[in-house]
């Protein structure tokens, strides 16, 4: 059966490895991916580039144990290292979506319901309008 509404997208599990371990690895990452980069990492996120033993190697010698990083866990009080930068979205809102996601409940899009007062319009030059639902 065919969904046109349908779109999946996704990456193989080692590419998402290394995506984790950057997302979660701050600043000892950075040399991570300048060993991958020196042994010929590139373009990694073609497939028909990617090449995990190249990571794997640049990490020992930095270190760093990739599944480690990727795998670990935060609370939501933790400074994490990205935190210096500011998306607009209030980092309460934010503590509240991850508990909302531990329990595998959504927050009603704000187009569609009320503001989430999740701070991004008050930022922005924005005014949310609230659109037509549509059923399918």
């Amino acid at each position: 059966m065919k969904h046109k509404a349908i779109d999946i997208h996704w990456h193989s599990p080692d590419e998402s490895l290394v995506e984790a371990m950057m997302s979660r690895g701050g600043r000892a990452i950075a040399d991570v991916v300048e060993h991958a980069w020196k042994h010929g990492s590139r373009f990694d996120a073609w497939t028909e580039f990617f090449n995990l033993e190249t990571w794997h190697n640049a990490a020992s010698e930095c270190g760093v144990d990739i599944d480690d990083v990727a795998q670990r866990s935060f609370s939501s009080d933790y400074v994490l290292p990205w935190d210096h930068i500011g998306s607009g979205i209030y980092i309460d809102y934010l503590r509240e979506e991850r508990k909302l996601a531990g329990k595998a409940q959504t927050t009603p899009d704000c187009t569609f319901d009320a503001c989430t007062t999740c701070g991004v319009c008050f930022d922005l030059p924005t005014r949310t309008r609230l659109q037509e639902r549509r059923l399918s």
